[in-house]
């Protein structure tokens, strides 16, 4: 499997949309039972062109591995890169809400307060290299 390094810079020539299209099946398929969803959303304007982080659902046996985390840095490397802000929607399973919230906020998301760009409750905006 490439490491997003080397799928980052293959990715160079492709549109955002694309990419996204294409890391959501790459890791949907090397991890079988589980489901991987981001996607590019444009917006009106390009100042609310965004990243769209819509489902990390790990298998249950398979968790705790890291897999999630794995994904998240990979968009938010892929973000920074192109200066573009991830926003997500948590789904807790029941009990778990504050884990969620932590699991994001440890990546970087904050409330959306403002729902400027996208209008999810979370989002990171991209960071500085």
């Amino acid at each position: 499997m490439k490491t997003f390094q080397e799928f980052i810079t293959e990715a160079e020539a492709k549109s955002h949309d694309e990419v996204m299209k294409t890391m959501s099946r790459n890791w949907n398929r090397n991890n079988p039972g589980s489901n991987f969803n981001v996607q590019y959303r444009p917006g009106e304007d390009e100042k609310k062109n965004h990243i769209y982080l819509g489902l990390i659902d790990v298998k249950h046996g398979k968790r705790r591995a890291g897999k999630g985390t794995r994904f998240v840095r990979g968009i938010t490397r892929y973000a920074d890169k192109h200066k573009l802000p991830v926003s997500v929607k948590p789904v807790p399973e029941k009990g778990y809400e504050d884990k969620l919230k932590s699991f994001y906020a440890k990546h970087g998301f904050e409330d959306n307060k403002d729902k400027d760009i996208a209008p999810h409750p979370m989002i990171r905006k991209p960071k500085n290299k």
